[in-house]
This record gives C-alpha cells, structure tokens and sequence, in this order.
C-alpha cells in the first residue's frame, strides 16, 4: 500500500521535506516521543527519519507545529534514529561536505521551550562553508500571521533575531509560537536569507545561513522554539516591556535550564550566539547560581539562582574619579580578575568570586598609590538590581522598609 501511495504522488517528496509533516514521504512519518516540558507543555520529537520536532502541545492547546527544525546543510536534510534521555532527544551524526554534523533538541522543565543544537566539526586541513537551512512549520496554516519581530514589525527580515506566530485567532486556538535565530550582539553567523511565514505553504518558512568552520575546530547553531497559550504571553517573554524580556531579550545565563547540558566550552563554539570565550563569562556558586560577568565595565550583567533569571540588570559597577572601571575579565575557578587601570594616579584592580557554598557575590576592589604623597579619590558604586519599577526594599541593617516609586528606573 505503501509504495502505491508514493507511486501516485511522486512530486510530493522533495517539496514535503520543505514544508509541512502533513506531506512528508510514509519513510519519514516514524512515530514520534513524547518529551514533557514545563508549563504543562509537551513536544513530540521525531523517532526516525527526518530530524525535528513533529508536534507540540501546552494545556490544551495543541497543534503548536506541524514540523519545525528540520535542518539541511549544503542541501541535505539531517535524518536518523533518535537516542532519547530524560529531556534530551540525540541523534546520530552525519558526514556531509566534509563536516562531521549531530543535531540534538532539549525540551526545557520549567518553560514551554524545546532547544536545538546542531554542531558542525571540521576534521580536515582547511576551513569548510557550508549553506545551513533551518525549515519551520509552526501549524498556524493558512491563518499564519506575524505578531511581531524582534525589530518591533510584522516583516520577518534578517536581523530579526526571533519572530512570534500565531492563526488567526491571537488569544486561543493553537499556541502562539516563536522561533528564536540567533542572540543579540554581533555573533559571526547570522541569516544571509530569510522566507515569509505568511507567504509560505501551511505558514512555513526557511532561515539560511552561511557557516565557515575553521580547520580541525568546531562550530555550533542553537535555536529555541516557545509555545505560548496567547500572543501578549509570547511577547512579554520575548520584549523588555513592564518587566518582560526575560527569556530573549539578553543571552540566557548559565545554569538556567535553557543552556541545560551545554559545557562552558560547547557554549564557545555557538557561532549565531556571543556567549564569550573559556568559562562563557560566567562564574558559578552555591545554591544553583551563575553569574554573568561584564566584558566591558567592570560589574555583574546578570545573575541566576536555579530557575529564576533577572537578578540583575548591572550590579557592582564602579567609578573613581568619574571614571567608570573598564575591561574584560579573565576567569578562573570561581574567581574572574579585571585589569588594572590607572586612574588619578592610583592603580585600580577588581576581582569578583563567586562563593562555592552559597548564592554570593564578593567584589574586591584594590587602590595602589605607587607616588610619594596621599591621593584623595571619590569611589561611587552603581547598582541596577534589576526588579525595575517594582523595587521595593525588604529591609535594611537598621530595620527600616519602603516601597519604591513606580517611576523610578
């Protein structure tokens, strides 16, 4: 029955792998697994066959994708037998253009987000470019609409950094879905094109991007897709409107269940995101806490205690004289050490350490005065604790308590 199906519709097999599961080939339609997240989602990841994930559900709303992630590079579409462990689907790697290519997905437990990361390693004598393909469907259909992009429009475009679909309907039917491409700053791979969602069959769309692989190292695309149960949900996690932003608007920080598995080194191989170099510009401490260290003025950027994000906006940066400390910081164990600078003739260093045994922060700055005589300096310490217009203080060392004013920044 099987091959007179395929007999009487041939030229459904290479339009199909663009598109939607609906019309793949009978090989490629294998039974996918269940992998629950959080948020009461659950996503159905391909068992065989082409590689992606098939189906994706939060509450009772279903139908989020019709098949999403299916990746080609230099036009071959990744397939295989998935190996499948708690939250992780991995499956085997291809040889394709001379790279040694392994797709794998993770499926987040505390938020409706299934992670996709695809490394591409070069064994040879030469650098290799390839063209990568990334083919979505999110199963909104011929209702497909754009909510909104990262550059705050309707049109999908490459330097848009993610984009929210949904049907027609914006508050129900099938999830809202967005489809994160690459982090904010300047990473080195970003898309070269881009197709229309609304234009594309069944709200399909393709993401291409050029990537170099120097020789004998190796590189990596990590995308997210998030299901939300309405369109104000998806941007509110997607912008930095009224306390939102807090999935894409930064990098997700280390140790927060969106990097899950990924070592610091593997996270310095991501070509469509800036994570850093060595340790990810991340120190770890007690409790589940990451810290994310500044790579230009001396301070934290952000911090995380297990599953809560947004402890800081900018914390712990320091200015002597009216000169804000600048650098990049050099990590090592728990520690991470700012350059000396030389400020109003003293030499000014810092260091930051991560407490092993508990969720605290240390900062240690040191002022060498190297002349004959006494310097006088001003030392002003700035902190964003990024709670926002909702800034209250708890309580202080004397006991006192306030609430903030909702117009303070």
């Amino acid at each position: 029955m099987s091959r007179w199906i395929r007999n009487l519709f041939p030229a459904a097999r290479p339009m199909a792998r663009r598109h939607s599961l609906a019309m793949l080939p009978l090989e490629d339609r294998v039974n996918p697994v269940a992998i629950h997240g959080g948020e009461g989602s659950t996503f159905d990841l391909t068992e065989g066959g082409i590689v992606g994930v098939r189906e994706g559900s939060i509450g009772a709303q279903t139908d989020a994708f019709d098949f999403v992630g299916e990746v080609r590079v230099n036009g071959v579409a990744l397939n295989g037998a998935g190996t499948f462990s708690g939250q992780t689907a991995s499956y085997p790697l291809a040889v394709i253009a001379g790279l040694t290519v392994t797709p794998q997905f993770f499926v987040a437990p505390s938020s409706a987000t299934v992670r996709q990361f695809v490394t591409f390693q070069n064994p040879t004598a030469a650098a290799i470019t390839v063209p990568v393909v990334v083919s979505n469907n999110p199963g909104s259909d011929a209702g497909t609409q754009i909510v909104t992009t990262s550059n705050g429009n309707v049109t999908f475009e490459t330097a848009d950094r993610w984009v929210i679909t949904d049907d027609a309907n914006l508050a129900g039917d099938d999830p809202t879905v967005t489809t994160v491409l690459f982090g904010p700053g300047a990473p080195t791979a970003t898309p070269t094109t881009v197709t229309d969602p609304v234009a594309g069959i069944g709200g399909s769309f393709d993401v291409t991007y050029s990537l170099t692989v120097p020789a004998g190292q190796t590189r990596s695309l990590l995308f997210f897709y998030q299901i939300n149960t309405t369109s104000t949900h998806a941007i509110s996690d997607a912008q930095v409107v009224s306390g939102g932003g807090t999935f894409w608007a930064t990098n997700p920080v280390a140790g927060n269940d969106l990097l899950a598995g990924l070592t610091d080194a593997q996270l310095a191989t991501v070509a469509n995101w800036q994570f850093g170099t060595g340790a990810n510009n991340n120190l770890h401490g007690g409790e589940g806490s990451s810290w994310n260290m500044n790579t230009s003025d001396v301070g934290i950027n952000d911090a995380s205690l297990g599953d809560q994000q947004d402890a800081f906006d900018n914390q712990g940066r320091v200015s002597v004289n009216g000169t804000v400390l600048t650098g990049t910081p050099v990590l090592a164990g728990n520690a991470a050490t700012y350059p000396t600078q030389a400020v109003a003739g003293l030499n000014v260093s810092t260091e930051l350490f991560a407490a092993p045994s508990s969720a605290t922060m240390r900062e240690l700055v040191t002022f060498q005065n190297p002349t004959a005589a006494a310097i006088t300096v001003t030392v002003v310490l700035s902190n964003d604790l990024g709670s926002d217009s909702g800034t209250q203080i708890v309580t202080t060392s004397n006991g006192t308590r306030r609430s903030r004013s909702p117009t303070a920044g």
